[in-house]
């Protein structure tokens, strides 16, 4: 089949040589027919113009002569009609010199411009000047003039420069007529020339086709084999290449009683750096990233990327079992280092996941799923960090699967509700308002917290749901709440992508009652880089119902400020980790301090997070920030305990706030 291809492309080139050979001869006979008309078009356009010369040359002359006998007459008798008679030829001789001009060569008419023309020009102002006289009636003067030295020298020059003028239009024409017949010869010589190679190189671009096409085949199968094996952006094997190798692989280590390890690397933080910068900038960085890692795969180790910004790696165990562990450290460390393009500098990391031929699976898909595995273990449990697989994993994933089937029913159950952590004034330690955080009360497993079923929630796409129905039921038990309270309530990042959102918050609040600008939105940073422009809509619609909006987690993204920017915010909330470190990380105090003062040039009251301890309050109130939750004043707890938390604490009233 691929003969018959090559042999069928090498017949088609032969017939396009042969028509292109008939065509190649039809354009020599019809350019040698053209060249025959334009040479003797040529020729007798120059015998034209070689006849308009000399008529035009007679008529300067003819016309120099009338104005020259015009001035001597206007000289010797004073009478005006010479006067009148001279201007009246005077435009004759420029029209003439004019026409003269414009039909010569360049070259010819450049000369006769600086000598004709110009001496001209020279008479004509020197028969001004004797006419002047003339009229002041000074006849002696006026023929003086005309009897100059100049005069005379200019009348020769006029006369000279118009008898060189026909020689030389003569000498430029047969110029141009002899370089039209040599042109005419070479173009005859080439035809000559053309006919007696043209059939060697016909014959030859016959007989060369067959390779030529042959060798197009192989590049083209070549790329064709790059492109089904490689990755186009970053030049990796893909995975197609990947199925393939490690098949292989996973034979060849059983064949030889061998281990090996497969690596499933992502890399962190590259959707919010896609989202931020574009997808051009993320292309950049998958390209940096492929590089890096091939500069510490240097051992042959196979890497080829999975898709996205998923990589797997085969490792054999070359160095023992620490072999995958190590390369591991390697590849986090080298990945985490600040990568730069242009003027723009970006931060990513690298989760991996490890599992182990044939310690964990035997088959492909099988050892690429624990892979899967551990990788996802590796970013739950803080990302830029290596899991090996375990078989709790499995069990781990069961478990979320089997709470992933029961999570939706426990939406609409009510199963999941609010508990209440209130938000302290630290001046005075009384409660400002509360934040509703979700706990699930299962019905066979207890209590659980939102680490073991908000991640699901926003898997499956139902996170949004799970916050109305919690506002709902808060709302609904607002009733122990003092009235100056607000509450808060945070959503997730899908949940910008809803345009009815707004409208589903708003409808809460008219069922229940409650009002609006009790309410307060939290927004995390990861909420506003997901949809920017959704965000500034749901904002926007929010603020026109009267809640307030709270930048959660604040300090913790690289692009905080952007936002501060671009919406209006009526609170910061300084995420925990930095309470947690102020008193054993210099940075973390800096960054507080920093965060209280923009929120106090901003006019934007901040709110500190995860206050465990009377010090930490001590610090957080020297240093001017205003409000603080954290387990110090209260855990979250359920609606029915919340006036428990109230009469313990005390409620901060609007009064109160206001003076």
């Amino acid at each position: 089949m691929v003969s018959g291809s090559i042999v069928k492309k090498s017949f088609a080139i032969a017939r396009q040589c042969i028509v292109m050979a008939l065509l190649g001869a039809s354009c020599i006979i019809i350019s040698l027919l053209i060249e025959r008309a334009v040479f003797q078009t040529s020729n007798q356009s120059a015998t034209k113009r070689l006849v308009e010369a000399y008529v035009l040359t007679n008529q300067i002359l003819l016309a120099d002569e009338r104005l020259t006998l015009s001035a001597n007459m206007a000289a010797s008798t004073g009478e005006e009609r010479w006067i009148k008679r001279y201007q009246k030829n005077v435009p004759v001789i420029d029209q003439a010199i004019a026409r003269a001009l414009k039909l010569a060569p360049l070259d010819v008419a450049k000369r006769f411009d600086q000598e004709t023309r110009l001496s001209n020009d020279k008479l004509i102002a020197l028969e001004d000047a004797s006419f002047d006289a003339l009229r002041a009636g000074d006849k002696d003067k006026a023929r003086e003039i005309l009897s100059s030295p100049s005069y005379s020298e200019h009348k020769v020059i006029l006369v000279n420069g118009t008898s060189r003028f026909v020689d030389n239009m003569v000498a430029a024409l047969k110029g141009n007529l002899e370089m039209t017949r040599t042109q005419s010869r070479l173009l005859l010589f080439g035809i000559i020339l053309i006919s007696c190679v043209g059939g060697y190189i016909l014959v030859w671009r016959i007989n060369n086709s067959l390779h030529q096409t042959e060798d197009a085949f192989l590049k083209a199968e070549n790329k064709i084999r790059f492109l089904a094996n490689n990755d186009v952006l970053t030049g990796m094997a893909n995975r197609f290449s990947l199925q393939q190798t490690l098949k292989e692989a996973l034979q060849e280590a059983k064949h030889n009683n061998t281990k090996l390890a497969v690596l499933m690397v992502d890399l962190d933080c590259f959707k919010l750096i896609n989202d931020r910068y574009g997808h051009g900038l993320g292309d950049l960085v998958l390209k940096e990233a492929a590089e890096r890692m091939g500069q510490i795969l240097d051992k042959g180790e196979f890497y080829a990327r999975y898709g996205g910004d998923e990589f797997v790696i085969i490792v054999e165990f070359k160095d023992g079992e620490q072999t995958a562990p190590n390369i591991s450290k390697q590849l986090i460390e080298s990945l985490s280092q600040v990568m730069t393009f242009d003027d723009i500098s970006v931060q990513i990391g690298a989760s991996i996941g490890i599992a182990y031929y044939p310690e964990h699976a035997s088959s492909e898909p099988e050892i690429m799923r624990k892979a899967d595995l551990a990788l996802y273990r590796s970013k739950e449990n803080g990302r830029s960090q290596y899991q090996v697989y375990d078989h709790s994993m499995d069990e781990d994933l069961n478990d979320r699967t089997l709470l992933e089937s029961e999570l939706k029913d426990a939406i609409d159950n009510d199963e999941i509700v609010p508990f209440f952590q209130p938000i302290i004034c630290l001046e005075t330690g009384r409660i400002k308002g509360f934040e509703i955080l979700s706990r699930w009360q299962h019905p066979t497993r207890g209590l659980l917290s939102p680490v073991k079923f908000i991640p699901l929630t926003e898997s499956i796409g139902c996170s949004g749901e799970l916050a109305i129905s919690v506002l709902r039921q808060a709302c609904r038990g607002a009733d122990m709440i003092p009235g100056d309270c607000f509450i808060a309530i945070n959503i997730a990042p899908q949940d910008i992508q809803d345009e009815w959102f707004v409208e589903k918050i708003l409808k809460v609040l008219q069922e229940t009652g409650f009002p609006p600008h009790r309410l307060e939105v939290e927004l995390t940073e990861n909420a506003l880089i997901s949809d920017l422009t959704a965000a500034k809509k749901i904002i926007r619609s929010l603020k026109n119902i009267g809640v307030d909006i709270a930048l959660d987690d604040f300090g913790t993204g690289y692009s905080s400020l952007y936002y501060l920017s671009e919406l209006t915010f009526d609170k910061l909330k300084i995420d925990r980790s930095f309470v947690s470190s102020m008193h054993n990380r210099v940075e973390s105090a800096k960054i507080i301090q920093s965060i209280i003062g923009l929120g106090k040039s901003l006019d934007i009251p901040t709110v500190a997070e995860g206050i465990e301890t009377e010090q930490e309050a001590k610090v957080l109130r020297d240093m001017g920030c205003p409000d603080g939750q954290g387990f110090l004043y209260s855990k979250p707890v359920p609606m029915d305990q919340v006036s428990g938390v109230i009469d313990r604490l005390g409620f901060e009233p609007e009064q109160a706030l206001s003076a």
